[in-house]
């Protein structure tokens, strides 16, 4: 499996990987050809999920208030091996690439209950769908010039964030 990783944080997908080949002789040389077909089939349905990401401040605190003023950032990631017109696909109908900052909240003042430790913490929010990438290449056999097809299916799952929370955390 290689790992992508765009940007300062990155989640891991799950990858299966499924390969069709027709019956091509043990002793053939073969030219690939290049792909000849590409599609993008749904796989479940979108589900969104809430996940913590990391604190903004560093140790416990008997804080009254906390004001922003880190900027932290989550990114799309896709841990696999996906065909460049899958990524490209995804990029253009699933928001790949998308990222997600605290930076219009730089200045923001959030109240905290001074009675108790706490700390500001920074969730996401992510959007997952699962797909299959399929491949279709076709390539020429030399020593019988014949064509013969190989189809490589990948199934990738993208996570993409689309809100950001920041709150107060208590012990």
């Amino acid at each position: 499996m290689k790992k992508i990783i765009l940007g300062s944080v990155a989640f891991t997908l799950v990858l299966t990987m499924a390969v069709s080949l027709n019956a091509t002789p043990a002793n053939a040389q073969l030219q690939n050809m290049g792909a000849v077909s590409h599609s993008m089939v749904s796989k479940s349905s979108t589900t969104y999920e809430r996940k913590f990401h990391s604190y903004l401040t560093t140790s416990w605190a008997k804080a009254n208030k906390y004001t922003v003023s880190k900027s932290v950032t989550a990114t799309s990631s896709v841990s696999a091996n996906i065909s460049t017109a899958g990524l490209k696909w995804l990029k253009a109908n699933f928001s790949y690439n998308n990222t997600r900052t605290t930076k219009s909240s730089i200045g923001t003042t959030i109240p905290a209950n001074s009675s108790k430790n706490s700390k500001l913490a920074f969730d996401v929010k992510y959007k997952k769908h699962t797909y299959d990438d399929t491949t279709k290449y076709k390539f020429y056999e030399t020593n019988t010039n014949k064509y013969s097809y190989q189809t490589k299916t990948y199934r990738v799952t993208p996570t993409v964030p689309v809100d950001s929370y920041i709150y107060v955390k208590y012990q």
